[in-house]
């Protein structure tokens, strides 16, 4: 599948951004730590749009292929809560911008993105306990909790005009925006994908 070549260049291209924003924080490049914050999100999402369209386009090609797609782009998810903890901690570990919080909220997206690869190994396993009409009868509500929990959070960011602060989490306030547009993106896209996949795809047990 094509995520699995991606994913290679996924990677190098989270720590790059990484080391971008943090070049950025040191020398107060705040439009330049914007827009390297959502190039890195976009083309998340623009490969989890690919890869949903390949398998509405083809729902039979490989037969699980809704219990595959929600590996997936849980893969994709967890790819963006790890580039926010890289940055997070590039930016307020490794770089020079001062902000008590920078090293807990690197942390806490740390732990989310490990759970969430914890979660997608689990899915591989023979008889696992996710591919059953009850789990996924939960997903679409839970993935859809998921993205208004971070748009509530994304509406708060925004209207409390966090974005235009001048103490240090101005860069923190970067990666929260680009990360929830893009947690957000991809959960209503996983959603989408599932309930249209459903009819041909029923679960296994």
């Amino acid at each position: 599948m094509i995520l699995q070549k991606l994913m290679p260049w996924l990677v190098g291209l989270l720590l790059s951004s990484a080391v971008a924003m943090r070049w950025a924080a040191a020398l107060d490049a705040r439009e330049t730590s914007l827009w390297v914050a959502l190039a890195f999100v976009g083309i998340v999402v623009g490969v989890a749009a690919l890869i949903n369209s390949q398998a509405l386009r083809d729902p039979g090609q490989e037969g699980r292929v809704q219990f595959h797609m929600l590996r997936r782009n849980t893969r994709l998810v967890a790819l963006i809560y790890a580039w926010g903890a890289a940055a997070m901690l590039a930016v307020y570990v490794f770089g020079a911008l001062n902000w008590r919080h920078g090293w807990q909220y690197g942390a806490a997206m740390a732990l989310v993105a490990a759970a969430l690869h914890v979660y997608v190994k689990r899915m591989e396993r023979p008889g696992n306990p996710f591919d059953t009409a009850e789990y996924f009868g939960r997903i679409v509500p839970l993935t859809l909790l998921h993205a208004a929990a971070v748009a509530v959070g994304l509406v708060y960011l925004v209207g409390s005009g966090k974005l235009a602060t001048a103490r240090g989490d101005w860069a923190a306030n970067h990666i929260f925006l680009a990360g929830g547009i893009g947690i957000v993106l991809l959960a209503v896209l996983t959603s989408f994908v599932h309930v249209r996949l459903t009819p041909a795809n029923p679960p296994l047990r």
